[in-house]
């Protein structure tokens, strides 16, 4: 209770520290979320104005020869941004996935992980009904989603629960930097108690420019995915990033359909020189099915699932554009209903999310060195459609870096309180160094994590969702313990960005991780879902090779092996010990016709795993070819997956259709 009373007013104090007096110079407009002037109105701000030569003729001929003053010019204040700067200095285009998703394709934000063979990415269907991805090989809640420094924690519950979120459901339209960052180096920008993270951004406009794309996919069974984009940027620093996505799949059989609608916005609007207000909010919402196979039958649960998140914050710069301050409100509305609404045998699951909060950020440079302190308090309540439990968070946490020298360095703690769990300290240290023929990225943190209500308090559920000779049931764990990790990574590459060499090692300890384990119930003959607190050691080595042959020919290889230890000697489920990408772009510029030609091919090689029910699934290689071309801001392309036909399943008696054609376009017409 002390902690939430001093919380609140401690985000007012936050926005009331100063950054001191040694702001120093360094770190330019190009890392600030700043309102730039071009340098030609610079100039015509400070010449001579034409009043005193006007007044010296005669008034027939004042008008005519002379023009009138041109108005004047103001220089806004940048809007200094710790996020972008660490972006700036403390990612690289070493760890961007931008060049490799163009060149592959995109159906949803797993996508972003497919050249990367650190992170398993598995289907449940392919157009589409859920993807999920496991960092390091890890099931469970251990991947952090930053989109444009806002965390996305986006819920899904199914049959056969695994605490994974489902990547069709993270938004993607307004994605332009893709970063994956290893181990806890997220942490820089808001992430939190997460072995990975992903990070992307939208495009940053100057002033008076405008972005905007359309993106079109189709394909087999019914595949259909439009996204939209619109960003600009105003020279009175206004400034609006909007985007639009609606996918719809009516899959391979009847139950498969699948319909989202994504809507996301930043806008930025101005209160004067040095102060302004920013809104942020993310609306989505998705229906249709989930299909549960057996060897011999399949039930088709229906899902319709919601996600409502907003940030409103009141914002005020220093008036020498090196600190930044806001406090505001947030709001959190998720829900997940699964199953039909009449009575019967079926699955039916109906929960909802709420939640409140306030926070507080300050942000500033001071010599050489960023610095940010946030604070945050809010308020859950979690509804199971049988009774609702409330639960009051508080975050503080501090990032301190100095982006600027040879060797650059940052680190970051915090403490975090939960009812019942008390406080839960956080503290990671990132070192990078990189030239243009090398880079060196090594990151170790500590943190902990109390179980969210829905692990606590999932209501018992039995059902039929299998044959009728295994029955189905899950549950909540009111008896959870909190989660404490201890990660460390290191990544050593060598040579040019396109031609070098990278090898890393990502690993760590987990104790009391919360993992969702099914134990078969020989009393009812029931496979039972439920979390459990179990210590985990992993560790991931990755090995890469990227090649580039003048503008000609692209290609990039690696492959990776994943350890893993459950201390109660449990049976792994989906997770295989090693898996292998390799894929290659030949590009062709046909001058006459200002036209470049591209083709495209990857093999990805999945090493042998186990379901919870079926063993020998995995160990196959899959084949994927892409052709396409582009003429100035439009770009067509032609996706053939599975080429050759692989028969495989990613998921229990769910094998995977054969070769499947998808053709889409990028068209990027306000450029």
């Amino acid at each position: 209770m002390t902690v939430r009373i001093l919380v609140p007013a401690l985000i007012a104090l936050v926005g009331l520290l100063g950054p001191g007096s040694a702001a120093a110079r360094g770190i330019g407009d190009a890392e600030a979320d700043s309102v730039r002037v071009h340098d030609s109105l610079r100039a015509a701000s400070g010449t001579q104005r034409t009043d005193t030569v006007r007044s010296a003729l005669p008034d027939s001929l004042r008008e005519k020869l002379v023009p009138p003053a041109p108005p004047p010019v103001v220089v806004r204040t940048p809007r200094f941004s710790s996020f972008d700067t660490l972006i700036t200095y403390f990612t690289s285009d070493r760890l961007s996935q931008k060049k490799l998703v163009a060149q592959s394709y995109i159906h949803d934000a797993g996508n972003y992980f497919r050249a990367d063979p650190g992170f398993v990415e598995l289907n449940y269907i392919i157009t589409p009904m859920r993807k999920t991805v496991k960092p390091y090989n890890l099931s469970g809640n251990h991947l952090g989603v930053m989109e444009n420094e806002l965390a996305l924690e986006a819920f899904d519950h199914v049959p056969e629960p695994d605490g994974l979120p489902d990547m069709d459901d993270v938004p993607t339209e307004l994605d332009n930097d893709i970063f994956i960052l290893p181990g806890v180096m997220g942490t820089l920008f808001g992430s939190r108690h997460n072995v990975a993270t992903l990070l992307t951004r939208p495009i940053r406009p100057t002033p008076r420019e405008a972005h905007s794309a359309l993106l079109v996919d189709k394909g087999s069974y019914g595949f259909s995915y439009a996204r939209a984009k619109y960003e600009r940027s105003f020279a009175n620093g206004r400034s609006i990033d909007l985007g639009l996505g609606y996918r719809n799949g009516a899959g391979y059989g009847l139950g498969y359909g699948d319909t989202s609608y994504a809507y996301d916005a930043d806008i930025l609007l101005p209160l004067g020189d040095r102060s302004g207000v920013r809104a942020t909010g993310h609306l989505y919402n998705r229906g249709g099915y989930l299909a549960i196979l057996s060897p011999d039958t399949a039930t088709f649960n229906s899902r319709d699932r919601f996600d409502r998140s907003a940030r409103v914050l009141f914002e005020t710069y220093g008036s020498d554009g090196r600190s930044r301050s806001s406090f505001g409100y947030t709001h959190l509305r998720q829900g997940s209903s699964i199953g039909p609404d009449q009575p019967g045998e079926g699955y039916k699951g109906r929960f909802d999310i709420t939640g409140h909060g306030v926070v507080g950020k300050r942000q500033w440079l001071q010599g050489k060195s960023v610095i940010s302190i946030s604070a945050e308090a809010s308020r859950i309540e979690y509804d199971n459609a049988r009774e609702k439990y409330a639960r009051y968070h508080e975050d503080i946490s501090i990032v301190w870096a100095r982006p600027l020298a040879t060797d650059k360095i940052a680190l970051t703690a915090g403490v975090r309180s939960a009812e019942r769990f008390g406080l839960m300290p956080n503290l990671a240290v990132v070192w990078k160094r990189e030239s243009s023929g090398s880079m060196w990225l090594a990151t170790v943190g500590y943190s902990e994590r109390e179980p969210s209500l829905h692990e606590l308090h999932l209501p018992i559920e039995r059902a039929v969702v299998y044959d009728h000779t295994t029955g189905y049931a899950e549950i909540g764990n009111p008896n959870l313990g909190r989660e404490r990790q201890m990660v460390g990574s290191i990544r050593g590459e060598v040579g040019t960005v396109g031609n070098s060499l990278a090898a890393s090692v990502v690993g760590g300890r987990i104790w009391d991780a919360i993992d969702w384990r099914p134990t078969f119930e020989s009393e009812s003959g029931s496979l039972v879902f439920s979390p459990v607190n179990d210590n985990i050691t992993f560790a991931t080595a990755t090995l890469t090779k990227d090649i580039q042959l003048l503008r000609l020919f692209s290609i990039r290889g690696g492959a990776s092996y994943h350890y893993l230890d459950y201390a109660s000697g449990r049976a792994k489920a989906y997770q295989p010990d090693y898996q292998a990408f390799g894929g290659g772009e030949f590009h062709v510029f046909w001058k006459q016709r200002l036209i470049h030609l591209y083709a495209y091919g990857e093999a990805v090689y999945l090493g042998p795993f186990d379901g919870y029910r079926q063993t020998g699934l995995g160990e196959r290689v899959v084949f994927n070819t892409k052709v396409s071309f582009s003429m100035g801001n439009f770009q067509f392309y032609l996706v053939n997956l599975n080429v050759f036909n692989t028969v495989y399943a990613d998921r229990e008696y769910d094998d995977m259709p054969g070769n499947t054609l998808f053709w889409g376009f990028v068209w990027n017409f306000l450029d």
